[in-house]
């Protein structure tokens, strides 16, 4: 009985380290894959709606690999200043060719209330040298199971478009 135990234990670390080979097997990273660049090109102010202040926001999105990505929905979360301004989701489908760029656009939604401690703070210690941001992305791509995740970070007034 003891040794059924076992070979029922075995069977299943098989079957469990099998399905987890196939998995890893279709990951972007483990068929040459080179991780997308995404960058913040631009902020644009849109009308508010309510308490809660809007904003366009433009992505550019790089792909240095050898076939195209077909992006089927994105997450992402802007912090300005150390603080926490917009999250939000899309879920359109953008395809961005082998060797090219795309930009998608976003519409972003800031709730008064995080707006308005990053407009206190700015208020109190205006930087010398332009905004810095950090820039998290996750991107959902056709065919892989797990999505990429993308950290930018950088500083407004260079080369960054805040709109007008």
């Amino acid at each position: 009985m003891r040794h059924f135990y076992r070979r029922g234990f075995r069977f299943t670390w098989v079957v469990l380290l099998s399905t987890f080979l196939v998995a890893c097997a279709g990951t972007p990273a483990s068929d040459g894959f080179d991780t997308p660049t995404v960058e913040l090109l631009s902020i644009k102010p849109l009308p508010s709606r309510g308490m809660e202040a809007r904003f366009e926001i433009t992505l550019r999105v790089v792909n240095p690999n050898s076939g195209a990505l077909k992006i089927e929905g994105l997450y992402y979360e802007l912090a300005v200043q150390g603080k926490d301004i917009v999250d939000g989701t899309s879920n359109q489908t953008v395809t961005i060719d082998a060797y090219s760029e795309g930009l998608i656009i976003l519409e972003a939604r800031a709730g008064m209330f995080g707006a308005f401690g990053l407009l206190r703070e700015l208020m109190k210690n205006p930087p010398d040298s332009g905004f810095s941001y950090e820039l998290k992305t996750k991107i959902s791509l056709s065919g892989y199971p797990i999505p990429i995740r993308i950290k930018k970070v950088g500083v407004f007034g260079r080369g960054l478009t805040t709109g007008k």
